[in-house]
C-alpha cells in the first residue's frame, strides 16, 4: 500500500521537483562535510564576486606593477584590458577561447597553452560565441595572475598545470587572484583530500583567490607567466621552475603499513582501465622480495610523496602515478618503470621525461607481449606481459634477488580469457567498442 502511495507521489510534478531539491542539498551538505572550516561558506561564485571589487593599490604595489610592465621579471607580462573566453572544443586546435585582447581581438599568445608536441593548442572562439561591439561583459577589476588550463585528471594536471605557477612568488605580494581555465567541470578544489586543492596548498597558493570562470568576463589587468613545464619542457625544465618545485611542503606522514617500506611496488591492479594480466601474481613474488605494493588511487597525493620520499627502491607500473614525482625534483629512490601500453603515434618510454629533466637514471622495461584494445585508446588496454623477463631485467638492475620463476607455471590461456572477459563487461556499452566490432563484422556469404 505504501509503495503505491511513494509512486503516485513521484509522479507529481512538486513533489518531483521537491524530491530533486532535497536530493541536490543533501549532495551539498555531503561535499561541505569534506572541506575544513575555512570554506564551509566559500564557493567559486564567491571568489568571482569579490574579485569583481575594485582594486586600489598603494603606493608599494604601483611600484611592484610599474616593475612588471617594464619587464624587469623576465617571463612575466602584464596586459590591461583583456577579454577571457571560456576554453572549450577547438574546430581545428584543440581548445577554442582564452586571453583574448580588447583592442586587436587576437589571443595573447603568451597564455595559450602548449601541447604535447609544443604546439600552440588554442584558437580563438567561435563567431557565435565572440562579443558583439559594443557589449559590456562582467568585469573582473582585482589583479588578476594567468594560471593557464587546469587538467581535471590526476596526470595531467601535475604534467600540463604547474607551468604558470612558478610565477606566484614574484607576484603575491600584490595579492592577485589565480584565474584558470578548466578542460572540464569545474574540479572540487575546496575539498580536503582533492589532488588540485593538496597541490596548491603545498605551494602556499591560496585557494580563496583561485577563480574558475566558465563565461565571458572583461579583465583590467591581467599578469601573463610564461609557461616553464609540460610535455616538451619536462625534459629540461627552466631553473626557475626548479627553484619553485623545491618550494613544495607536504605532511611527512606515512601510513602505518608503509613505515618501514623501503622498497615499493606502485600497482595499477585494481584500475577499472589500463591494466595489466596477472599484476596481482607479480605483486606476490615483489613482497616476497621486500616490496610494499601501493595502490596510489587509495592515498592522498600528500601520503604518496611520504612513502616515495622515504624509499630506496621505487617499481612503478606505467601510468600517472608517475607524475606525482613532478613534486619531488630531489626524490633520492633507485627508480623502474615497467611499460604496459605501445602507441604508433609517439613513444611509451616518453612517460619517464620527467625523471630526465630532474637528471635521474630510469629504468625502463618493455617486456609486452600483446594489449588488447577494442577500438579503444591505448592508455585503456588490457596488456600482457612477460612478468619472468621483467624480473630478469629487474634482478639485473639490482631491484630483486631472484627470478619470477612462478611466472611459467600459471595458465596463461585461461588466465588472459578470463581477464578478457572481465574487461569487455565494462567496456560493451562504449561507442569505441561498438563501433570495433562493426569493422570486424564477417562479410555476408555469396547468394545460393
Amino acid at each position: 500500500m505504501m509503495r503505491n502511495v511513494i509512486e503516485k507521489l513521484k509522479n507529481i510534478k512538486g513533489f518531483r521537483k521537491t524530491g530533486k531539491k532535497l536530493k541536490k542539498a543533501g549532495k551539498f551538505f555531503v561535499d561541505i562535510q569534506k572541506r575544513s572550516p575555512t570554506f564551509f561558506f566559500h564557493s567559486p561564485d564567491i571568489a568571482i564576486a569579490n574579485a569583481r571589487q575594485p582594486f586600489i593599490p598603494d603606493d608599494i604595489i604601483n611600484e611592484k606593477i610599474k616593475a612588471l610592465e617594464n619587464n624587469l621579471v623576465e617571463g612575466l607580462s602584464i596586459y590591461k584590458d583583456v577579454i577571457s573566453y571560456p576554453v572549450t572544443t577547438g574546430r581545428e586546435r584543440e581548445f577554442a577561447g582564452g586571453l583574448v585582447d580588447n583592442k586587436t581581438h587576437k589571443l595573447l599568445e603568451e597564455g595559450i597553452h602548449l601541447g604535447d608536441k609544443g604546439q600552440l593548442t588554442q584558437e580563438l572562439p567561435g563567431p557565435d560565441d565572440v562579443l558583439i561591439p559594443g557589449a559590456d561583459p562582467p568585469e573582473i577589476r582585482q589583479m588578476v595572475l594567468f594560471g593557464g588550463i587546469v587538467f581535471n585528471h590526476f596526470g595531467h594536471f601535475l604534467l600540463e598545470s604547474l607551468g604558470r605557477l612558478w610565477a606566484y612568488d614574484y607576484v603575491k605580494d600584490l595579492d592577485p587572484y589565480i584565474l584558470f581555465y578548466s578542460d572540464s567541470e569545474i574540479p572540487k578544489y575546496l575539498e580536503n583530500e582533492n589532488f588540485i586543492h593538496q597541490v596548491l596548498s603545498g605551494f602556499n597558493i591560496p585557494l580563496k583567490r583561485v577563480l574558475f570562470i566558465n563565461y565571458t568576463v572583461k579583465i583590467n589587468q591581467v599578469i601573463i607567466p610564461v609557461q616553464k613545464y609540460g610535455y616538451r619542457l619536462r625534459n629540461n625544465p627552466d631553473d626557475i621552475f626548479l627553484k619553485f618545485m623545491a618550494g613544495f611542503r607536504f605532511p611527512r606522514a606515512v601510513p602505518d603499513v608503509f613505515k618501514n617500506a623501503g622498497r615499493i611496488y606502485v600497482s595499477r591492479s585494481r584500475m577499472a582501465i589500463g591494466r595489466v594480466i596477472g599484476e596481482n601474481h607479480f605483486e606476490d613474488y615483489l613482497r616476497d622480495e621486500g616490496f610494499a605494493v601501493l595502490h596510489p588511487e587509495l592515498y592522498s597525493i600528500y601520503q604518496q610523496l611520504a612513502i616515495y620520499n622515504i624509499a630506496g627502491k621505487i617499481i612503478f607500473c606505467d601510468g600517472a602515478a608517475i607524475h606525482t614525482c613532478v613534486l619531488l625534483p630531489a626524490l633520492k629512490a633507485d627508480i623502474a618503470v615497467i611499460s604496459r601500453r605501445r602507441d604508433p603515434r609517439w613513444s611509451s618510454r616518453n612517460i619517464i621525461d620527467q625523471f630526465d629533466g630532474y637528471h635521474k637514471k630510469v629504468l625502463w622495461i618493455d617486456c609486452l607481449k600483446d594489449q588488447y584494445q577494442f577500438g579503444r585508446e591505448s592508455w585503456h588496454a588490457l596488456s600482457v606481459v612477460d612478468w619472468f623477463e621483467v624480473s630478469v631485467q629487474l634482478k639485473n638492475d639490482g631491484f630483486v634477488n631472484n627470478l619470477n620463476t612462478l611466472y611459467h607455471e600459471l595458465d596463461l590461456s585461461s588466465l588472459v580469457r578470463s581477464e578478457l572477459r572481465k574487461y569487455i563487461a565494462n567496456i560493451l556499452d562504449s561507442k569505441e567498442y561498438s563501433d570495433f566490432m562493426i569493422r570486424l563484422k564477417e562479410p555476408l556469404p555469396a547468394k545460393e
